[in-house]
C-alpha cells in the first residue's frame, strides 16, 4: 500500500514441477511516473542511459524481485530488451562486481535471461538486505 490494490499467490506448473509466488496488480500513480519515464521514454521498454553509473544493490533487488529467479541455483533475471539496453545492464551489473551471463531465448529475439553462474553468494550479499522474505 498504497500502490498496489491486490495480492495473489500464483503457482506456474512446468512439467511434474509446481512453482508458487506472490504476484501483485499495482494502482496508476503520480508519484511513479518519472520512472516509467525513465524505463519507457520512447514507448518502448529501454535500460536508461545513464542507469549504469546510478544503480546500486537495492536497484537491483527490486529488478530482481520484479524480473528475477533462482535457475539451478543461479540467480537469474529474465526481460525483454534490445540489444542497446542489454548492453547497459550488462554494463550496470559489471559496476556492482558482477559477472552476468546472457542467455537467449530461442522462441524471441527481445527475450533473453541474464543468469550470475558461481556468484548466488556475491549477489545474495548485494540483495539480500533489500528482499522481502517471501524471495
Amino acid at each position: 500500500q498504497p500502490y498496489t490494490s491486490k495480492l495473489y499467490e500464483t503457482t506456474k506448473k512446468e512439467g511434474d514441477k509446481t512453482y508458487s509466488g506472490v504476484s501483485m496488480v499495482t494502482t496508476g500513480c503520480r508519484a511513479l511516473r518519472g520512472y516509467y519515464d525513465l524505463f519507457y521514454s520512447s514507448g518502448v521498454k529501454q535500460f536508461p542511459v545513464d542507469l549504469a553509473g546510478r544503480i546500486s544493490p537495492l536497484a537491483l533487488a527490486v529488478w530482481y524481485m520484479d524480473d528475477g529467479s533462482l535457475n539451478r541455483g543461479h540467480p537469474r533475471i529474465a526481460f525483454g530488451l534490445d540489444q542497446l539496453s542489454l548492453d547497459r545492464a550488462q554494463a550496470a551489473l559489471r559496476k556492482l562486481g558482477l559477472r552476468p551471463v546472457v542467455h537467449r531465448d530461442a522462441r524471441s529475439e527481445t527475450m533473453v535471461s541474464i543468469e550470475f553462474p558461481g556468484q548466488r553468494d556475491l549477489f545474495m550479499d548485494l540483495v539480500g538486505p533489500h528482499l522481502h522474505p517471501s524471495m
